[in-house]
């Protein structure tokens, strides 16, 4: 998906960018809500982040994907049923479908009545 993981220290990005503080690990303290170092800033102060433990920046990410996806694939899935609930009308003017449902009397993209 694209997704970059931040250090909750410095802010800077650990992976999905360029630069000093970008890291194929990370430092995670789960709990309550989850904190994520990188090595940049835990190595400063190791003793400071002694609960937090090493992970693949790559998994962390993942997780988080395959979390957010649980709560999205439900809302989608109801969304789709929905819009194939209706009948869909080709415009004659355009190349348009519109799905029709009441109230619906003209084509969405170019206006022109049924």
């Amino acid at each position: 998906m694209g997704a970059t993981l931040s250090c909750d220290v410095c802010e800077r990005a650990i992976n999905g960018a360029d630069g000093p503080h970008t890291s194929e690990h990370v430092y995670t303290l789960t709990g309550e809500k989850e904190e994520h170092v990188c090595v940049v800033c835990y190595e400063k102060e190791p003793s400071k982040y002694g609960a937090h433990v090493k992970k693949l920046a790559e998994d962390v990410i993942q997780a988080a994907n395959d979390e957010t996806a649980e709560k999205v694939v439900p809302k989608l899935e109801k969304a789709v049923e929905t819009w194939n609930k209706y009948e869909y009308r080709a415009c004659k003017n355009c190349p348009a479908e519109t799905a029709v449902h009441p109230g619906v009397v003209a084509c969405f993209a170019c206006k022109t009545p049924f």
